[in-house]
């Protein structure tokens, strides 16, 4: 079907193919949730080695940089619910990382916009799944 995230062939033993599906859509949704996903996040900016590089934002390209992200993680107006959380996340990311070790800043920006990335796809992903779980439980007889 041409997504091998979602559509398998592989059914472990001592686990149906729904069990698969609803524990995978349930796994993606605990992952990319906001507060994990920003927990984890935040451990690793803070608790990694050596922050990369000696600068903070200087040149004019990271403030481009930076601008698009403001724009599109947290101001960009949309009508969905979670415009306010995302933006949360990456405002709280980003201002926990200057407090605390500024010179990780680049790496909260960056999170942040993967997270974006992330949290869409789990959002895809779990349509894909629902349709297949409500599929299979039509399908299959109950145990």
């Amino acid at each position: 079907m041409g997504d091998q995230f979602v559509f398998t062939n592989i059914v472990p033993s001592g686990m149906s193919r729904l069990e698969l599906y609803e524990g995978y859509r349930a796994l993606l949704r605990r992952l990319y949730g906001y507060r994990a996903y920003r927990r984890r996040a935040m451990d690793f900016i803070l608790n990694r080695g050596a922050a990369r590089g000696s600068r903070l934002l200087a040149r004019r390209d990271d403030l481009a940089v930076v601008a698009c992200i403001v724009w599109t993680c947290m101001l960009r107006a949309s009508p969905r619910r979670a415009s306010p959380r995302r933006a949360w996340l990456t405002l709280s990311m980003c201002l926990e990382t200057a407090l605390r070790r500024p010179r990780a800043i680049r790496d909260a920006f960056t999170l942040a916009l993967m997270h974006k990335h992330f949290y869409e796809y789990v959002q895809e992903t779990s349509k894909a799944l629902d349709g297949l779980i409500r599929e299979l439980r039509e399908t299959e007889p109950a145990p």
